[in-house]
């Protein structure tokens, strides 16, 4: 008796895998991304920028990533959303896929006709506003088509560099003597240190500036910390320093890292002069 029972119920267990993996065959057969959709929706966009004299958007893979897998959450909810629930903010998301942004926004749709996406966001002023923003310089398009139901998203971001911290530490250098440049001021030396980029370090995995524990040794005076998506965005201490024509070397460390604040991520600097 006690036999009989678990062979029924060994074979019932067996029917229910195989009904599960039919049933995921089969909704995965429903289920496709379409790139010709989404190349066409990413040149729409860019036709429409430069119809307003703006540049054209980049085309990203990682922003492709997080927006088709946003696509993938609203089919699976059947609901239009920049979040269900369970899912991450739009920021962490882009931010998974480990890309260098300092901006992101998004734009989402559903329609059983895909040409009908596109004119749908130009006549709803916030997703025209993403469109039309200088604010980014690239794009990723997700278009997963479940059923007859096209779920349509556009991921933007402002994607920043990805030097290493020798050539962020020579950019900022530049940047510095060029304006020192249009001061009619003799360049500076740029000297790089461990000191200051074990410093720069520790206030990204602090996620914290401190200027006054930036190291320095006799002759050094003055500290400034401060962070930047590119390193060309100096702060106004440092802009105004480079009209000081008593200053002859400026001391620097670097560091890359993301934290709670950047998501993106950013350059970490400290100086000494």
């Amino acid at each position: 008796m006690g036999l009989g029972t678990d062979r029924r119920l060994r074979k019932t267990a067996i029917l229910l895998v195989i009904i599960c993996l039919v049933l995921a065959a089969h909704a995965q057969g429903d289920a496709d991304f379409h790139p010709d959709i989404e190349g066409k929706l990413f040149d729409s966009l860019n036709q429409e920028r430069a119809k307003a004299g703006l540049p054209a958007l980049m085309w990203n893979e990682k922003l492709v990533q997080s927006a088709r897998t946003h696509a993938e959450r609203m089919a699976a909810v059947h609901m239009l959303s920049h979040r269900v629930a369970g899912e991450q903010v739009l920021t962490e998301r882009v931010a998974a896929t480990s890309l260098r942004f300092n901006a992101v926004a998004e734009n989402v749709a559903y329609a059983t006709d895909p040409d009908d996406i596109h004119p749908g966001w130009m006549h709803s002023a916030g997703h025209r506003k993403n469109i039309l923003s200088q604010d980014y310089n690239s794009v990723g398009v997700g278009v997963l088509k479940v059923s007859k139901i096209f779920y349509a998203v556009q991921n933007f971001a402002h994607v920043t560099s990805e030097d290493t911290v020798a050539k962020a530490e020579k950019r900022l250098g530049a940047a510095f003597n060029r304006i020192r440049k249009q001061k009619n001021t003799a360049p500076v030396r740029m000297v790089s240190t461990a000191a200051l980029h074990d410093a720069a370090c520790r206030f990204a995995r602090a996620d914290k500036l401190v200027a006054s524990e930036v190291p320095h040794s006799d002759g050094q005076h003055f500290t400034i910390a401060f962070t930047a998506a590119e390193p060309e965005e100096l702060p106004p201490d440092l802009v105004q320093l480079a009209g000081d024509p008593n200053v002859k070397n400026l001391y620097v460390g670097s560091c890359y890292m993301t934290s709670s604040q950047y998501l993106g991520g950013t350059y970490w600097f400290a100086v000494v002069y």
